[in-house]
C-alpha cells in the first residue's frame, strides 16, 4: 500500500540570496565598480572583483538592473 507521504506535494524552491550572499555596502559596491574586471554575455554584463584576503569570505552579488529598460 502507497503511504501519505507518496503523495505529498513537493516543496517550492526558492531562488532568494541569504542575507550573508547579498552584496549591500556602498563602499563595497563602489570599489566593484572602480576597481573591477567585467566581460560581457550578450545581453548580460558580469562585473566581478576579488579581494586579496586570508580569510575566507562569502560570494556575495548584487544585481543591477536599467533604468532605461525597465522604468518599474
Amino acid at each position: 500500500m502507497d503511504s501519505d507521504k507518496d503523495h505529498e506535494a513537493p516543496h517550492p524552491l526558492t531562488y532568494t540570496f541569504s542575507k550573508e550572499e547579498r552584496l549591500c555596502s556602498k563602499r563595497l559596491i563602489t570599489l566593484l565598480f572602480s576597481k573591477g574586471s567585467s566581460f560581457n554575455l550578450y545581453p548580460l554584463r558580469f562585473v566581478y572583483y576579488t579581494e586579496p584576503s586570508t580569510t575566507p569570505a562569502p560570494t556575495q552579488v548584487v544585481i543591477s538592473v536599467s533604468k532605461r529598460h525597465f522604468k518599474r
